[in-house]
């Protein structure tokens, strides 16, 4: 709860007891390393739900540098290509283009993350931070996950430990988590979610395809922001998150 608070209590006049509030509000830097990674916003938009993508601001980058490449449909569908462009960079006003040379801007509203939905990114600056506001997630949420590739990110501004994330529609070892959740955005594990009926082994995740290695407490943290690259065999997943508050 301390991380919350710290992640949340730098808008002005809000104190600990914020916490205690129907909508708890703040800004978060989410730190994404050179080259290619994963992530998400930590915050949904004010009075709404998902983040648009216009208000995410990025710090460091000029030009053409970075690309966010969105799996962001409902059937987990590559979903577009956005570049963030700036003045200094590429003599356009800072902001996100549906172009790498600033002719075409994602308009408010027209780009929207829903919660947990993850982006791939990709930066030659280094370092890089998307700055990101809003509202925290109220309680716990779920991203619904399609048959086949697609990402799933740690939508709240706490860390999330990877055993309390949960699958439903899951069995056996059909179900994969490659992980890129080291400070450097490095793959940094292969995770499965097995299952009493389809593995015979106690629900959870494990380092193995067959139960005999389960990921401990404590063990796999997801930062907040971060994501995973997810693979399923089965269809019409439901990954559940813990609540941040």
């Amino acid at each position: 709860m301390k991380k919350l608070i710290f992640a949340a209590a730098a808008v002005a006049g809000m104190g600990a007891f914020a916490l205690e509030s129907a909508n708890v509000v703040g800004f978060q830097d989410v730190e994404a390393p050179q080259g290619s990674s994963m992530r998400t916003a930590t915050f949904q938009t004010v009075s709404g739900e998902g983040y648009d993508l216009t208000k995410i601001v990025v710090d460091g980058s000029e030009g053409m540098g970075d690309v966010v490449a969105q799996t962001i449909s409902s059937a987990g569908l590559w979903n577009g290509e956005y570049y963030y462009l700036t003045d200094a960079g590429a003599g356009v006003p800072d902001g996100w283009y549906k172009d790498g040379v600033g002719e075409a801007a994602v308009e408010e509203g027209e780009v929207v993350l829903a919660p947990g939905a993850a982006f791939s990114l990709y930066s030659d600056y280094n370092p890089l931070a998307l700055n990101v506001a809003g509202e925290v997630k109220q309680g716990a949420y779920t991203v619904e996950f399609a048959q086949g590739n697609g990402m799933v990110g740690n939508g709240t501004p706490v860390e999330v430990d990877l055993t309390a994330i949960t699958v439903e529609g899951s069995e056996g070892m059909g179900d994969v988590i490659a992980q890129t959740i080291s400070a450097e955005g490095l793959w940094d594990g292969e995770y499965y979610y097995l299952t009493e009926d389809g593995a015979g082994v106690p629900t959870g995740w494990y380092k193995d395809g067959v139960g005999e290695v389960a990921v401990e407490e404590g063990e796999v943290i997801l930062a907040p922001g971060a994501a995973f690259s997810l693979y399923s065999d089965y269809n019409a997943l439901t990954i559940t998150l813990p609540a941040a508050l």
